[in-house]
C-alpha cells in the first residue's frame, strides 16, 4: 500500500477574507485602476486582467462578461484575457444567474447573449507580407525572431496577450544565467532596435490557409476607456509569409471528475500566472492535483512565498523519490496513487472527494476541504523539466520547434540533388533545392543563371513535392464538375485542364491541374503550398453534398516523383532520351501519355511552366532517381541546367502565374485575370486586380533602379506625397535576367483600367520610391496553350 504522510484531514471555511493579493508579481502597484463589475466599485492595478482584479478581492469570476464602452455593450470571450484599464465597466452576461453559475451553464445553452443590435463592430482588413511570421512570444518565439531578424529577414511577431513574454511572465526559472523578467526585457529591447522586426500584441491567430497564409485578429481598442474614432475596433490582418512558426508553448490537460468546472478549479498554468505574474492567490486553502512532476512548480512557487498548500494529490502510482522529499520538507500532505472523483460545493468549490486509484472493491472516499483546486494531468506538446533539475539555456529555436511541428518531408531526389551541389531550402515542410550554385557563385546569382538557361537552352527541375490527389469512381466526373465547373466532365482522356478551386464567396483557394486518366479516373495536381487547403475542401464537399457518392480520393503525393523539363531544347533532349516522339502533332499542349522506359512506368505531359516548350515527367517514386540519372547523362550533350526553386519563382513571375502570395482568400478568378462565365462584381465595388509592374528608371542615365520588393505599397503617379493606404501592393517581385529589369506582380485597385499608366511603388519606411509601369501580369507572350 502506498504511503500517505502525514495523514490528516484539512479543515476550514474556505474563502473567509476578501484579500487575496500577495507580494511580488509583475503588476504596477503605483498605478491603481478603478473599475465597476455588476454595478459595484473595485480597484486593481496596472498589469491586472479583469479576472485577476476580481479574484484578488474574493469575487467569483464568470467565464465571459459584457464590457460597456461609449454606451454600447461588447462581449469579451474570456474574462481572464480582458486587460484592466481605468474606468472599465463590466457585468455578467446573465446577471441574475451570476450567483448560480452552474445553472447558468445548463439553462442558457441555446440562448444568444443579449448584445445590442447597434453594437456591430467595425472591422478593418489589412494585408501583410513578411518573410517570417512567429506566433507566440515565449522564449522559443523570441529566439526565433532574433535568429531570423539577424539574417535580414522581415519578421512579424504576434502575441494574443497584452504583454510580450509568454511563459516568461509566470515562471521563476532562469534562462542563460538571467532571471526570466531580465532576459525578457533585454530580448525585447534588442528586437525593438531592429527595423525589420514588428511586434503586435493583443493579436490572435484565428485561421490558417495553406502553408503560408495566416489570418490574425488584432484588437487595437480593447484597452482604451474611450473609443478612438481614428482606430477600428477590430483589425483583421491577412498575413502572407514565406514561413510560419507556431511557438505557443504548452497547454495543460485536465482530469475528468464530477463537477470539474466548478468555480474555484484552476488549471496549473493559469494558477502560476495568477501567483507569479499578477500576485493573486487562487485561494487560502489550495490543493494541488497533478499527474506529472512539472506540476510541483506551483508548490515550489508557493513555498518560496511562504504559502502553505493544504495537500498534493499525485495520480501516479509511482511517484519519484524527490517529489516525496519535497513534500516532506515542505510539510505538505502527499497522496500518491490517488484520484479525485468529485468536487463539491454550491456556487463554488468547498471540498473534494478522493479515492485510491484502481478498481478495488469497497473504495472509501477521503474528503478534503479546500477553496481552490489547481490541476494538471499533463502538458502538451511535451513534459516540463523535473523538479530539482537545473535550468538550462534556451536552445536554438529550430530545435525547439522540431518537437511540436511535423518533420521536414524529403522527396525521393534529395540525395541526388545533394550530390549535384544543391543549396537546400525548407518550404512547406519539404526540403527542396533552392539553387545549384557553380564554384564561387551564391544562391541568388545561381537562380538568375538557371532561369536564363531555361529561356536559352534547357532546364530540369524536381516536381516530386507537388500535391497529388487521385480520384476514382463512377461519380468522380460529376463531383469534379460540381467542384470546379468549366465542363470538367467533358474533358477527354489523356488531356489536362487548369481549373480553380474556390470558396462559396468566390475567393480562389488554389489553381489545380485536372488530369483525366480514364473514364472514371482523375488526378489533381497542385502546388505544395495549397495541398492541405485543397484536400480539406474536397473532403468537406464530398461529405456534405452526398454521402452515397461512389468515389474514392487518395493522397498519392509520396507515391509519384516528377521532373519538369523546360526550354527550347527540351524536345530534343526528350527525343534523345525517351522511346517515343514528343513532337507537337503527336502530344498536344495539355496532353499526356503513359508508357514504359527501361521497364519502369512513365507519364509524360506537355505543359509549360515558362514561356516556351515544357514537359512534366512522372514516374513511381522508387524509379524517379533512375529517370534523373538518365536525363542528366543525356542532357550533357544538350546543355542541360539543373533548376531550383529560386529560378522557378523568377519564371513564375515572368509568365504572370498567380502563386500563394496572390491568393489572399478574397481574390476571385476575375481579379486574377481568368475568364468567368458570369458577373462576379454585381455591385461594381472597387476590386484589387492582378497586374504586372515594370520598374522605370527615373534617375540619371546609368543609375541603377532600386529593386522592387514584396509588400511595397502602390500610389498614384501624380507626384503627391505617398500617404494613406495606397491603391494596391506588390505581392511578388524579382529581377528578371532575361528582361534585364526589375519586375513584379501586384494587386492594384481597378488594375486592368490602369494598364499603360505610371504609378509609384513605395517601401514601408517611405525611403525607397520606384516608378513602375502597369501592364498585363505576363511579361512575355506564352508559346504554349494553357488548356486543352
Amino acid at each position: 500500500m502506498a504511503r500517505i504522510w502525514p495523514f490528516k484531514f484539512a479543515s476550514g471555511k474556505g474563502r473567509s477574507t476578501p484579500d487575496y493579493r500577495i507580494a511580488g508579481g509583475l503588476i504596477d502597484r503605483a498605478r491603481p485602476l478603478h473599475f465597476r463589475f455588476n454595478g459595484l466599485a473595485f480597484e486593481g492595478f496596472g498589469g491586472d486582467t479583469l479576472a485577476s482584479a476580481l479574484l484578488a478581492q474574493g469575487v467569483d469570476v464568470p467565464d465571459s462578461v459584457l464590457v460597456t464602452r461609449d454606451g454600447q455593450e461588447h462581449a469579451t470571450a474570456i474574462t481572464a484575457a480582458q486587460e484592466l484599464y481605468e474606468g472599465i465597466a463590466a457585468k455578467s452576461q446573465y446577471p441574475w444567474l451570476h450567483r448560480l453559475l452552474r445553472l447558468a451553464r445548463i439553462s442558457t445553452t441555446d440562448k444568444e447573449p443579449p448584445f445590442s443590435s447597434d453594437g456591430l463592430v467595425e472591422t478593418e482588413h489589412v494585408y501583410d507580407y513578411v518573410d517570417y511570421l512567429v506566433v507566440g512570444s515565449g522564449p522559443a518565439g523570441l529566439k526565433a525572431v532574433l535568429e531570423q531578424a539577424e539574417t535580414g529577414a522581415d519578421v512579424l511577431l504576434i502575441e494574443r496577450d497584452f504583454e510580450f513574454g509568454g511563459s516568461l511572465l509566470n515562471t521563476e526559472e532562469w534562462i542563460d544565467g538571467q532571471a526570466p523578467d531580465e532576459w525578457r526585457d533585454n530580448m525585447l529591447a534588442k528586437l525593438a532596435e531592429m527595423p525589420n522586426v514588428r511586434m503586435l500584441n493583443r493579436t490572435t491567430a484565428v485561421a490558417r490557409e495553406g502553408e503560408t497564409l495566416l489570418h490574425v485578429e488584432e484588437q487595437p481598442q480593447n484597452h482604451l476607456a474611450a473609443a478612438d474614432p481614428h482606430l477600428p475596433f477590430l483589425r483583421l490582418r491577412h498575413v502572407q509569409a514565406r514561413e510560419i512558426v507556431f511557438s505557443m508553448g504548452k497547454e495543460d490537460q485536465i482530469f475528468p471528475f464530477e463537477n470539474n468546472g466548478l468555480s474555484g478549479v484552476f488549471n496549473l498554468e493559469y494558477a502560476l500566472t495568477l501567483i507569479n505574474r499578477q500576485a493573486v492567490l487562487p485561494g487560502h486553502k489550495m490543493i494541488l492535483y497533478v499527474g506529472h512532476t512539472g506540476g510541483y512548480r506551483l508548490a515550489a512557487s508557493c513555498l518560496a512565498r511562504g504559502i502553505q498548500l493544504a495537500a498534493i494529490i499525485d495520480a501516479r502510482d509511482e511517484v519519484p523519490t524527490h517529489c516525496h522529499q519535497f513534500a516532506r520538507h515542505a510539510g505538505i500532505p502527499l497522496y500518491p496513487g490517488h484520484r479525485i472523483v468529485r468536487a463539491q460545493g454550491f456556487r463554488r468549490l468547498r471540498r473534494i472527494a478522493v479515492q485510491k486509484s484502481g478498481n478495488a472493491p469497497l473504495q472509501r472516499n477521503i474528503f478534503l476541504e479546500c477553496d481552490s483546486l489547481i490541476q494538471s494531468a499533463g502538458v502538451f506538446p511535451r513534459s516540463l523539466p523535473e523538479i530539482g533539475e537545473e535550468s538550462t539555456a534556451v536552445g536554438p529555436a529550430g530545435k525547439m520547434r522540431a518537437e511540436a511541428l511535423p518533420k521536414t518531408r524529403r522527396g525521393p531526389l534529395c540525395e541526388a540533388q545533394s550530390r549535384a551541389g544543391a543549396v537546400p531550402q525548407n518550404l512547406c515542410k519539404w526540403r527542396l533545392a533552392a539553387a545549384y550554385p557553380a564554384t564561387g557563385e551564391d544562391a541568388l546569382a545561381a537562380g538568375s543563371r538557371e532561369a536564363l538557361a531555361v529561356h536559352n537552352t534547357v532546364g530540369m527541375a524536381d516536381l516530386s513535392h507537388l500535391g497529388k490527389i487521385d480520384i476514382q469512381g463512377p461519380d468522380a466526373a460529376g463531383f469534379l464538375e460540381q467542384v470546379f465547373g468549366g465542363d470538367v466532365a467533358a474533358l477527354n482522356e489523356g488531356l489536362m485542364r487548369q481549373v480553380l478551386l474556390c470558396k462559396e464567396s468566390g475567393g480562389v483557394i488554389a489553381p489545380v491541374i485536372c488530369w483525366r486518366i480514364a473514364r472514371h479516373h482523375f488526378l489533381l495536381t497542385m502546388a505544395a503550398t495549397s495541398f492541405n487547403a485543397v484536400q480539406d475542401r474536397l473532403l468537406r464537399l464530398s461529405e456534405a453534398e452526398d454521402t452515397t457518392r461512389r468515389l474514392r480520393m487518395t493522397d498519392v503525393t509520396d507515391e509519384w516523383g516528377g521532373l519538369a523539363v523546360m526550354g527550347p531544347g527540351s524536345e530534343a533532349l526528350l527525343a534523345d532520351t525517351l522511346p517515343m516522339s514528343v513532337m507537337a502533332e503527336i502530344l498536344p499542349p495539355m496532353g499526356f501519355r503513359d508508357f514504359s522506359q527501361d521497364e519502369f512506368p512513365v507519364r509524360l505531359a506537355r505543359i509549360s511552366l515558362a514561356t516556351g516548350p515544357g514537359y512534366e515527367i512522372f514516374t513511381r517514386a522508387g524509379f524517379v532517381d533512375n529517370l534523373w540519372t538518365l536525363l542528366t547523362e543525356k542532357g550533357k550533350a544538350h546543355g542541360l541546367t539543373l533548376v531550383g526553386t529560386r529560378a522557378r519563382e523568377i519564371l513564375r513571375i515572368e509568365t504572370g502565374r498567380p502563386g500563394p502570395q496572390e491568393l489572399n482568400g478574397e481574390t476571385t478568378a476575375d481579379d486574377l485575370g481568368f475568364p468567368v462565365s458570369r458577373e462576379t462584381n454585381p455591385d461594381h465595388k472597387i476590386r484589387a486586380q492582378l497586374v504586372g509592374l515594370k520598374a522605370v528608371s527615373s534617375g540619371p542615365e546609368g543609375q541603377k533602379t532600386p529593386p522592387l520588393s514584396v509588400g511595397m505599397t502602390l500610389f498614384e503617379g501624380d507626384g503627391t506625397a505617398p500617404t494613406g493606404p495606397g491603391i494596391g501592393h506588390i505581392t511578388s517581385a524579382c529581377h528578371s535576367p532575361f528582361l534585364g529589369r526589375e519586375i513584379a506582380l501586384a494587386l492594384l485597385n481597378e488594375g486592368r483600367e490602369r494598364e499603360g499608366t505610371l504609378i509609384r511603388a513605395v517601401s514601408k519606411d517611405r525611403e525607397t520610391i520606384v516608378d513602375v509601369k502597369v501592364g498585363r501580369p505576363g511579361f512575355m507572350a506564352h508559346k504554349e496553350a494553357r488548356h486543352a
